[in-house]
């Protein structure tokens, strides 16, 4: 487990970087897609809502340190979506397009209703009103166009999913 947990953070963090850094250059109406959201779902369905929450706050902590979001924002958003995604886990059959799609839509909705609600309550100016703007729709297109691709790909790295003797054992 361990192993995988720090596979999966390592990815996550990475994710953080190109996300802040490198995916500027594909903004549509100053919006790019959350690819970390998309492993979040991926690995927390698959992997359980703890192991979930450990990359989730990891992820969050390198993307707090790259952003202007005050400290711990982003990682409270991420863990509480692994908690979220990972109660999923063993309930459902991962299709390759539709559950991806439709995870992800629900999902995008609710982490910008979690951000709203949490700039609200801690009055952090400037991000309560963007859970309701048109750019959370063009952030849900992305999300849902980008998921059942990144879902696939992430089938193929086999070290982030339980083996049977693990989740039989848990």
């Amino acid at each position: 487990m361990i192993p995988r947990v720090l596979l999966y953070s390592g990815i996550l963090a990475a994710i953080a970087v190109l996300q802040t850094n490198v995916l500027v250059a594909i903004e549509i109406a100053g919006v790019r897609p959350d690819i970390a959201l998309i492993v979040i779902a991926y690995y927390s369905v698959t992997n359980g809502s703890f192991e979930g929450q450990i990359g989730g706050f990891v992820g969050g902590i390198v993307e707090d340190l790259l952003s202007l979001a005050p400290p711990g924002f982003h990682a409270l958003l991420r863990t509480l979506m692994g908690f979220l995604y990972g109660v999923l886990h063993n309930r459902m059959l991962v299709d390759a397009v539709l559950v991806p799609l439709l995870l992800l839509t629900v999902g995008t909705v609710l982490k910008a209703l979690l951000a709203g609600l949490t700039a609200t309550v801690f009055a952090i100016d400037g991000l309560s009103s963007v859970a309701l703007s048109p750019r959370l729709l063009v952030e849900v297109g992305y999300n849902a166009v980008l998921a059942p691709i990144l879902f696939a790909l992430l089938r193929l790295v086999q070290p982030l999913r339980k083996s049977r003797r693990e989740s039989t054992t848990l």
